[in-house]
């Protein structure tokens, strides 16, 4: 986060101490990590927290461990995923966040531009504004899916609320939740399992 000639810069201890973890029995089988402010973060759940500190990147379900002293300490296990192998990764998925008082302009200029996906970050526990979910069933009847996800940092998009542009209303329509995943991630798995070559269903089952 900060070069050779600020006050806190961290690059040194950064890149040591990510070697030190990549060069580490204990880091087998857990997967892509990440070694930022002395703490070893899993890529399940990380995210970029702060635009400009040395403590840029956080998880909402804590660290996996530290490097403390020269010594790798991990505290608990990173969540397991399966592992896809895409021929490719160039599938249009596009990625909405919803605001108050925005119209359904985003979501048809995705479908009139044959994009495969649209990843919409929705309020709360995922739920988006009435006026743009009659475009949100257009697209998916169009055969684009669509995943809904929170755009709050922690907790997950579950499907409960029943009103026009509730989740618990989408996901009857064939809206497929996304769970704890940030867009970003979101649309990221997305482009992985349309180049994986998976179903609806199956892409369906791989967000549950």
């Amino acid at each position: 986060m900060k070069s050779e000639n600020e006050l806190y810069n961290d690059a040194i201890g950064n890149l040591t101490g990510a070697i030190r973890i990549a060069n580490d029995k204990k880091s087998m089988n857990k997967g892509v990590l990440v070694y930022f402010d002395e703490t070893i973060q899993s890529a399940h759940d990380v995210e970029k927290y702060h635009a400009n500190r040395v403590d840029a990147f956080v998880s909402p379900k804590g660290p996996l461990g530290g490097v403390y002293h020269g010594e790798i300490i991990y505290n608990r296990e990173p969540i397991e995923e399966p592992v896809y192998e895409p021929e490719n990764l160039d599938q249009k998925v596009g990625l909405i966040k919803v605001c108050i008082g925005m119209d359904d302009l985003p979501v048809r200029v995705y479908m009139d531009n044959g994009y495969d996906g649209i990843v919409i970050e929705g309020f709360g526990a995922g739920n988006v504004p009435p006026t743009i979910a009659d475009a949100v069933v257009e697209a998916m009847k169009m055969g684009i899916i669509i995943i809904l996800v929170s755009r709050c940092f922690d907790g997950e998009a579950i499907q409960v609320y029943d009103y026009k542009g509730g989740g618990a209303q989408l996901g009857r329509a064939g809206v497929i939740s996304g769970g704890y995943l940030s867009g970003q991630k979101a649309r990221l798995k997305l482009m992985v399992l349309l180049g994986s070559g998976l179903s609806r269903s199956e892409i369906r089952e791989s967000f549950m």
